[in-house]
């Protein structure tokens, strides 16, 4: 397992940290910065685990066999809390996590790991890693999918986003005629969860 490295962009009251996906990097979300308030800062860890099998630089949270997608528990853990590493040094209260696919994953994982609630959660085509261990909280989050996404299940997303809602979470679930993607109408509503976030 690799240090986390980080890139950070700006600097901020609020604190908007982005995971990426399986086979991505650091630098991929990046261009999330045009969809962020002045007032929030950006951070973007860089999965500890290298797939240079994929290409150069390609990295993951965990490995994940993609025919079964079964996945390393170890690798998920120690991920988890390497990430929460990274957020002991932040205020909760005024950070919202999120990610793409894997990186959605890793910020639910963290958010249910966290001593203290965070100000909200984005879930980007994903899909329950286990939904044991799923703790009450008045915690906002953010989740979209794809109707016709072939890599994770439309139908196991609106499984854990049910969950969320019976554990008391504050949710709203933004489907798309799309598929394993964050198409920018989606973008544009998790600019408004932004919003909502930092405004109270």
């Amino acid at each position: 397992m690799n240090k986390l490295r980080i890139y950070h962009k700006k600097r901020g009251e609020f604190t908007l940290i982005l995971l990426h996906g399986y086979g991505a990097n650091g630098k991929d979300l990046m261009s999330f910065e045009s969809y962020v308030p002045e007032n929030v800062a950006l951070a973007f860890p860089e999965g500890p685990y290298d797939l240079d099998q994929f290409y150069m630089d390609a990295k993951a949270w965990f490995s994940i066999d993609l025919e079964t997608l079964s996945f390393d528990e170890e690798q998920y853990a120690r991920s988890a809390d390497a990430l929460l590493e990274v957020v002991d040094g932040l205020e909760p209260s005024k950070t919202i996590i999120a990610g793409f696919s894997q990186g959605a994953m890793m910020s639910l994982a963290v958010a249910l790991k966290s001593p203290k609630p965070f100000l909200g959660v984005g879930l980007f085509s994903t899909t329950p890693v286990t939904l044991e261990g799923l703790k009450p909280s008045a915690t906002r989050f953010f989740q979209s999918h794809g109707l016709y996404d072939d890599l994770l299940s439309y139908d196991k997303a609106e499984v854990l986003f049910n969950a969320l809602i019976a554990a008391g979470w504050k949710g709203e679930f933004v489907s798309f005629p799309g598929g394993h993607e964050m198409p920018g109408e989606v973008l544009l509503k998790f600019k408004e969860f932004i919003h909502a976030c930092i405004s109270g």
